[in-house]
């Protein structure tokens, strides 16, 4: 069974037991303003540590990043959540980005359920081949003899 990738990240940040649940600490990361400081051009650490980030949720998925989350468009992402709050911790901006990521995924398979959707519904509408070969139905002379 493939999980969805919000549940994945929602897993990745609480666990529960029967008797209690706790947050699990995530390493590494820094923080925005750290990631603020470094950019652009002195960011491969940080930058690399959100794209592990995102790919252990990815691969804990099961499910491919959508294409359209490049590198450049992961960095300009979190360089756009960064400024706009730099006291975050930088794991907060990357597990804020995969919500996003869940969101263009379930897009992604309500898109392909529609298309397979849609070729049922075109393939029940084609015109049926005539049945050949019933008994009494040859329509052309027997080759008995």
């Amino acid at each position: 069974m493939r999980l969805p990738f919000v549940a994945v990240v929602v897993a990745s940040a609480v666990i529960a037991t029967p008797a209690f649940a706790h947050l699990v600490e995530v390493r590494g990361g820094g923080d925005c303003q750290a990631w603020n400081a470094a950019r652009p051009g002195k960011a491969q650490v940080l930058e690399a540590w959100v794209l592990g980030y995102l790919s252990g949720l990815s691969q804990a998925s099961d499910h491919e990043m959508p294409a359209q989350y490049t590198a450049a468009s992961i960095a300009s992402w979190i360089d756009r959540y960064c400024k706009a709050k730099p006291k975050h911790p930088l794991p907060r901006a990357a597990f804020a980005l995969s919500g996003e990521i869940s969101l263009a995924i379930e897009a992604e398979q309500e898109k392909a359920a529609k298309a397979a959707q849609a070729a049922k519904g075109t393939d029940k509408a084609a015109p049926q081949p005539a049945a050949t070969g019933a008994p009494g139905a040859s329509g052309g002379t027997s080759a008995r003899k």
